[in-house]
Order: C-alpha cells, then sequence, then structure tokens
C-alpha cells in the first residue's frame, strides 16, 4: 500500500471518530414569542417537490411527549412570519436529543419531527404526527 493510501486511510479514519462523537453545538439562541429559549442548530427555507417549507432544528433537553410537542408548537409560532413572507406551505420543526452521560466512541441522538401545513384558510395546522 502506497504512501498516498495510508494517508487517505489515516484522514478517512479520523473524520469518521470526528463525526461519530461530536455533537453539533447551539448556533443560536431562539427565543419564542412565549418566552421560551431554544438552542438552535439549524434553520432555513427547505423544499421538496410541489412544496416548500421553513424548518428549525433544536437541542431538545429531554424526549417526554408533551414537552416536544408543546415546543414544537412554540418553535412553529416562532416561524410563522418567516413561512409566510416566503408563501411556504410547511412548517419543520426537528427535536434533536441525545442522552447525557454516555461517553463513548459513538454517541446517538434521537430525532423527532412535527410537521405543520398552511390550510386552504391559511390557517396552519399540525399534520405529523398525528
Amino acid at each position: 500500500m502506497g504512501s498516498d493510501h495510508v494517508w487517505l486511510l489515516a484522514c478517512l479514519a479520523l473524520a469518521t471518530t470526528a463525526a461519530c462523537t461530536h455533537r453539533e453545538a447551539p448556533t443560536q439562541i431562539w427565543h419564542s414569542p412565549s418566552g421560551k429559549s431554544y438552542h438552535v442548530l439549524a434553520s432555513g427555507p427547505v423544499q421538496g417537490k410541489g412544496w416548500t417549507g421553513v424548518f428549525v432544528k433544536y437541542d431538545a433537553p429531554s424526549e417526554d411527549p408533551q414537552a416536544l410537542r408543546e415546543a414544537a408548537d412554540d418553535l412553529m409560532n416562532a416561524l410563522i412570519k418567516a413561512a409566510n413572507d416566503r408563501h411556504a406551505d410547511q412548517i419543520i420543526v426537528t427535536a434533536d436529543y441525545a442522552p447525557k452521560g454516555r461517553k463513548g466512541l459513538i454517541n446517538t441522538s434521537h430525532g423527532y419531527n412535527d410537521v405543520y401545513e398552511r390550510g386552504h384558510d391559511g390557517a396552519w395546522n399540525h399534520v405529523y404526527p398525528k
């Protein structure tokens, strides 16, 4: 094996290790209309075949279903103006939960999505999960 191959394998091993152990750091703190604060990992426009939307991915402090839904509703309300300005059809809120206290080479996180769709009357409705 040539030195170029060894160098490439070393770089791939390092990148894989970094990707498996690295947790995205919050990039922004968002303050919702309700006054709650969220650690936002990513946000922006999205589009699919025949639809457009806006999304936010945040660092969820727990996996409690009621807390996740309340946070999703809260963040959806924070995104309504951006969605309306873009004439978007959907708002997607993704909660990213990483269990605390796990230490190891590979750490996992769990993602939870809530999808809101603009109705024909202009009102936003929660459509996923039901």
